[in-house]
């Protein structure tokens, strides 16, 4: 697992490499034999991200994987949650996928793409 602090160092290479195109939106995990729904921790994290002044993210998105078939939950399913600032609480969202066209993309982000595996276009 990568240490928080390599995160935010990947996280502000691509501002900043993207000129400020693309930002961090939230995050993911996966829910070992369980379902697609937020815990505890997961609202306290949502809340603590929302809560940090140098993120300026006041509603992060929270993607959870369930990856283990269990009562109406099947193996895989991912599901999209969107932090309600308001309310303090993580609503469902709906997720929809596409692939990134980065043929605006200065030469340092497509590197950086690149080196990622990530899929896109140019």
């Amino acid at each position: 697992m990568p240490h928080r602090d390599d995160i935010g160092d990947q996280m502000q290479s691509v501002f900043h490499a993207s000129e400020g195109r693309c930002r961090y939106v939230g995050s993911w995990h996966s829910h070992p034999l369980g379902r697609a729904i937020p815990s505890q921790v997961d609202t306290r994290t949502a809340a603590g991200i929302a809560g940090q002044a140098n993120v300026l993210l006041p509603t992060p998105v929270l993607l959870i994987n369930a990856t283990f078939p269990v009562l109406r939950s099947r193996v895989g399913r991912v599901q999209a949650f969107i932090w309600a600032e308001s309310t303090s609480v993580l609503l469902r969202a709906e997720l929809q996928t596409a692939m990134l066209d980065i043929g605006w993309a200065p030469p340092r982000l497509t590197r950086l793409a690149e080196s990622t595996g990530a899929q896109y276009t140019a």
